[in-house]
């Protein structure tokens, strides 16, 4: 009888919860967390309590059952299919098949470089291009045009945007991590591990939704997991071949976002040593040699867009300014000023802890605890510490990083899912053989209950929200620009947008349908004083020009005169009122 009240109490809790949703009073952030987390989580614990004392079966045993029931072709197809769907609709309805945050346009921009067959494009015919296209990630250096990142990613996007289908390049990556989780996980701890292993990843909002950007963390997340992968099997005794194959994995993925990669290139040869001992040598000589194959490549393109082989694009722009500590350590303005200091690089891990806590799962604040539960298991197997080692060193290393970098989730973290994933499992194993020897199977039957319970808090909730929340203009980018100009420009044509990279409007709205070669129909470019506009306009001649602005209520496009230039306030004037503080030139 006891156990009764729970069922009432869980619908009580869930109904309170409907009525905070579709209320006035609902908050945002984390805010909106702490009340799931006191209500839905709350009702979970209750219906997980009732639930556990009216089950006759032993649910672990149950899932396990169905889990291994069918063969691994069709179990890892029907997880392929699922994804698959997810990710292509995600990608070309909520993600409207365009890029959504500024880095994604950056790459995407590149990648159209690269389907032309050049390695750049020619600067814009103008004095001073950056005042025409105002964004952060372009360079223009010896009447070159080319982005600050490297290029490995937007050269793999690069087939896919020349068929027009450049969304599908982060679905299919995430096809191939998923591939990839599940063998490296079953090679390193068996068939079970691996299959709750990629369910997890499947049900993961921070693989979902960066999965369906143009983001270069899925590049690295493929390239880092096939690589362990191919290495561990060297490690058992494989050919020579899944040595020089993970190494030459490893080398590309740190060609393509080099901090996170620093990591793996200290934890997989340490783990080697550790592991192989007399054979370490062996293993890591031929995956070192395939290794310097994409870094030499790396040197040879820094050459050609730098003038220096040890300097990227990023050394162009950012002079340093992007690790340790000091006054002019941060690249942009991120707490006001380009200081970084030790305070901040805490704080900075902390609010990534706090967002990985919820987005990781899409339980509020508690999708870390499995993973700090797998802590437990390390008594007995003293492997699991060297799970947290990739972990902690990042954290250090973001520790250093002037920016949070949590605006797709603690994005750095991402190349790291494999270990995440994997001490999750082991922490929820741990979770139910506690509750087990506490309680019998009415104990593990209870997690069972709460874990299935949070699950349904995914999808149902955290979900549908970071659906809604991307099909807007995320990150202050969409197509309205293109959708507007379709309705009253005619071409060929100029439109003079005012608009810059922070704000909304956002300059990458219209830039992301331009040519990286000026040649398409229209061309999208920043409005600033009538002089400045002129001057374009003489340097793309036979065009007809308009200016497109936002009042705040509507958007509006007509034809460029003086008198309408002047009324519209040039575009390095405007005033943002984002989440991204503008500094003021004091």
């Amino acid at each position: 009888m006891r156990t009764a009240i729970f069922l009432p109490a869980g619908l009580i809790l869930t109904i309170l919860f409907v009525v905070y949703r579709f209320s006035e009073i609902i908050q945002l952030g984390p805010q909106d967390k702490i009340v799931q987390l006191v209500l839905l989580v709350s009702a979970a614990a209750c219906f997980a309590l009732y639930a556990a004392r009216r089950t006759g079966r032993d649910l672990v045993q149950l899932i396990l059952g169905k889990i291994m029931k069918l063969s691994t072709v069709r179990f890892l197809g029907l997880l392929l299919v699922i994804l698959a769907v997810f990710s292509i609709w995600m990608a070309y309805v909520p993600f409207e098949g365009i890029p959504k945050g500024g880095d994604e346009a950056a790459y995407y921009f590149q990648s159209k470089i690269y389907a032309a067959g050049q390695l750049a494009a020619p600067a814009p015919s103008v004095d001073n291009p950056m005042a025409y296209f105002p964004f952060r990630h372009f360079i223009f250096r010896n009447n070159m045009w080319f982005i600050v990142y490297t290029p490995l990613h937007s050269l793999l996007m690069a087939p896919f945007t020349a068929a027009g289908a450049a969304p599908l390049l982060g679905p299919l990556e995430g096809l191939l991590s998923l591939i990839g989780i599940f063998l490296l996980i079953r090679f390193w701890t068996g068939e079970i591990m691996a299959r709750i292993s990629v369910i997890l990843l499947l049900l993961s909002p921070f693989f979902l939704f960066m999965t369906t950007t143009f983001m270069a963390h899925n590049t690295n997340l493929m390239l880092i997991t096939w690589s362990l992968y191919m290495i561990s099997r060297r490690a058992k005794g494989a050919s020579v071949a899944c040595g020089i194959a993970g190494g030459f994995l490893i080398g590309l993925a740190f060609v393509t976002k080099p901090y996170p990669v620093l990591v793996w290139l200290f934890f997989i040869p340490l783990a080697v040593i550790l592991g192989c001992r007399d054979r370490w040598f062996r293993i890591l000589a031929p995956a070192a040699a395939a290794a310097a194959i994409p870094f030499a490549l790396f040197l040879l393109s820094n050459n050609y867009y730098t003038g220096n082989p040890l300097h990227a694009g990023y050394d162009l722009v950012r002079g340093g300014k992007l690790i340790g500590f000091g006054p002019d350590k941060a690249w942009f303005p991120e707490y006001g000023d380009y200081a970084h200091t030790p305070l901040r690089g805490i704080y900075n891990v902390v609010r990534q802890m706090g967002v990985g806590s919820t987005i990781l799962f899409g339980w509020p604040f508690l999708s870390l605890f499995p993973m700090l539960l797998a802590f437990r298991r390390a008594r007995k197997d003293r492997r699991v510490l060297l799970l947290y080692l990739p972990l902690l060193l990042i954290m250090f290393l973001m520790f250093l990083h002037y920016c949070p970098a949590i605006d797709y989730g603690p994005r750095h973290y991402f190349t790291f899912l494999p270990v995440i994933l994997l001490l999750s499992v082991i922490g929820l194993r741990e979770a139910v053989s506690f509750a087990r020897r506490r309680r019998g199977v009415e104990g593990s039957n209870t997690v069972t209950v709460f874990v299935l319970c949070l699950f349904l808090i995914t999808l149902f909730v955290y979900m549908p929200e970071g659906i809604a929340l991307r099909s807007g203009p995320w990150q202050t980018i969409d197509d309205q620009p293109r959708i507007t100009a379709s309705e009253f420009v005619s071409t060929p044509s100029i439109v003079f947008m005012q608009a810059g990279e922070h704000g909304y409007p956002n300059i990458s709205s219209g830039m992301i349908f331009n040519s990286p070669f000026l040649d398409n129909e229209i061309i999208y470019c920043a409005h600033q004083t009538p002089a400045e506009d002129i001057l374009f306009m003489e340097a793309y001649p036979g065009r007809t020009s308009y200016l497109y602005w936002f009042d705040g209520t509507r958007f509006h496009i007509e034809p460029w005169t003086l008198d309408l230039s002047l009324a519209i306030k040039p575009t390095r004037d405007m005033e943002y009122y984002t989440y991204l503080h503008m500094p003021g030139p004091d």
